[in-house]
């Protein structure tokens, strides 16, 4: 998934949890519906894996920042 991470980045694109789910979805299938069928709350659960993923391979969150006067 860093892999897929990375290209994104290349690209020039956002990595958003979007991106993550729908990659998930093509490749893992069938590990997704295991995961999500265990869990009480599964769409939740599966955002905070992800994002905790994404942090510890250090990619965090964008933030808004005020625009720079010149």
């Amino acid at each position: 998934m860093t892999g897929f991470m990375l290209k994104l980045r290349d690209d020039e694109r956002a990595v958003t949890c979007t991106h993550l789910v729908n990659y998930l979805k093509r490749i893992y299938r069938e590990w997704l519906a295991e995961y999500l069928q265990d869990k009480r709350c599964g769409y939740k659960t599966h955002l905070r894996l992800l994002q905790t993923f994404c942090a510890r391979h250090g990619f965090t969150r964008q933030r808004l920042t005020k625009s720079k006067k010149r």
